[in-house]
């Protein structure tokens, strides 16, 4: 029998976890949520290479930090004990984790953006039919509907990684056993720590990059990093080691 997700529960271990480890945080996460807001500062308004390139790479320097991170909250370490980062079993266990996520993500992305974009093009050709008001609103309706399939079908692939900071290889499917029952639920953690990053896109609207824009950057990285890590390692000690009622 799977655990259903105890989603203000994780919510509050998580976020009391990053408040008695925020110095810990400071140090696995704040240069590259500098760095992230710097970059994403200088790629503002160039080719979508130029953007994501950057993001992907720094994300894929993020695994040690992710991984000592996730590994201090799910062993249940001390705020004052040493910091752990290290490039070991675990980090390579989280780098084929990345790596089958992206793989993941690019399987479910292609189909459903295809069957988004038909019906995006079917609702313009029956647009003198519907009328302008349902096609606008149906034109709104049809990409938020593909976008919240897609986190819900991708949720289970969130416990990826925390698994591996504790040394266990989580497989696709053993990851959808888990969640099963729950991917609303994970999809649901997964939105927690983005009206941070809802904050920094905003500024990204912002003509001229002032020199505020790159600090509050950071500070919505930073958050995104720490806090959604934090996140997905309860998560996944939620559905591993369902606490007694």
């Amino acid at each position: 029998m799977t655990a259903t997700l105890p989603l203000r529960a994780v919510v509050r271990e998580a976020s009391a976890f990053l408040g008695a480890h925020l110095h810990v945080a400071a140090l696995l996460f704040g240069p590259l949520a500098v760095a992230t807001a710097l970059v994403t500062a200088w790629s503002h308004g160039g080719s979508a290479t130029a953007r994501w390139a950057p993001a992907l790479l720094l994300s894929l320097l993020a695994i040690p930090s992710t991984t000592a991170w996730q590994r201090r909250l799910l062993r249940g370490q001390a705020p004052g004990e040493a910091v752990g980062l290290r490039v070991g079993r675990e980090e390579r266990l989280a780098l084929v984790a990345w790596g089958r996520t992206l793989v993941f993500v690019a399987l479910a992305t292609v189909p459903l953006g295809l069957v988004a974009a038909l019906a995006v093009l079917a609702l313009r050709a029956l647009g003198p039919t519907l009328g302008y008001e349902a096609t606008v609103g149906a034109l709104y309706l049809v990409p938020t509907l593909a976008s919240v399939s897609l986190l819900t079908a991708l949720a289970p692939l969130s416990l990826l990684t925390p698994a591996a900071s504790v040394g266990r290889a989580l497989g696709g499917r053993e990851a959808g056993r888990l969640a099963a029952g729950s991917r609303g639920r994970l999809a649901l953690v997964s939105l927690v720590a983005l009206p941070t990053l809802g904050a920094g896109a905003l500024l990204a609207l912002v003509p001229g990059w002032t020199a505020l824009v790159v600090p509050v950057l950071g500070a919505t990285q930073f958050v995104c990093a720490a806090w959604g890590s934090a996140l997905d390692a309860a998560s996944y000690r939620a559905l591993t080691q369902p606490r007694a009622a």
